[in-house]
């Protein structure tokens, strides 16, 4: 709910005392590293994100890494992340099209921007709002139109009998 709010020292605190509260170690440490991220702690994100990609290959560490160093100025290394992340996940792409959407930002290509930065605010996941924000502001500045996401139904659902 904290991290809902944008209040990330609370959800990190939260997130904490629910370890402590359990008396176990948590294997999924995404919230965690979501939560440092969030609070500007990139060294202890970092770190843990690394420790977590080596004990299991998910996606989602590889894009958080792929932020960090981002936002460090490691382009290179970062969109190499955002290919492994998506090697490593289901989200089709939406990895990589962000950052792929930043550089086309960083250098000036406004086309490819837009569509890679739309794409990627549409299919994030919502644990990284983050990106989904930066997606949007990033299209702001463009001038562009963000997506306009509804969720649905599937069509086949299952079917009530009639009375």
């Amino acid at each position: 709910m904290y991290a809902c709010q944008g209040d990330y020292q609370k959800a990190y605190d939260y997130h904490q005392a629910d370890l402590k509260k359990r008396h176990q170690p948590e294997d999924n440490a995404l919230n965690e590293v979501i939560y440092l991220y969030q609070l500007g702690k990139l060294d202890e994100a970092l770190d843990m994100a690394n420790k977590s990609i080596d004990k299991t290959a998910r996606g989602a560490y590889y894009f958080l890494r792929a932020a960090i160093e981002y936002d460090r100025g490691q382009y290179g290394q970062a969109l190499q992340d955002a290919d492994a992340a998506d090697r490593n996940s289901w989200d089709g792409g939406s990895f990589i099209a962000y950052f792929e959407g930043l550089e086309a930002v960083r250098h000036g290509q406004r086309d490819v921007a837009v569509n890679k930065l739309q794409f990627a605010e549409a299919t994030l996941n919502w644990n990284f709002d983050f990106a989904i924000q930066r997606s949007r502001a990033e299209l702001e500045k463009l001038g562009a139109p963000t997506v306009a996401v509804t969720p649905s139904v599937h069509l086949s659902a299952t079917p009530m009998p009639p009375k």
